[in-house]
């Protein structure tokens, strides 16, 4: 969540018109879950995938993994837009 709420202020304080901020984000949010899900480690990092994290936090609870990367990447996008957008729409607020 700090990557969609440091993007959305970003993109808040940018000349883009609001729907394309939006899209921006959306997008950025989209390629971020594919990233989590399709590596085991996060490119230039050496720390393991937040994915990976979920799915052990899942198989600790006895939950079942193998649909996971579904709900990781929706709960990833619904809430980034949610918490991303907010900031960027209060960043604009502040810009104006």
């Amino acid at each position: 969540m700090l990557f969609a709420l440091l993007f959305g202020a970003i993109l808040g304080f940018t000349p883009l018109p609001t729907p394309v901020a939006f899209g921006v984000l959306a997008a950025a949010l989209v390629l971020k879950a594919f990233v989590d899900v399709r590596f085991e480690k996060l490119p230039f990092f050496d720390a393991p995938s937040p994915f990976l994290i979920y799915c052990h936090n899942l198989a600790e609870r006895g939950e079942e993994t193998g649909y996971a990367w579904i709900t990781y990447a929706l709960q990833l996008v619904v809430f980034g837009l949610i918490f991303g957008g907010g900031l960027l729409g209060f960043a604009r607020y502040l810009r104006a």
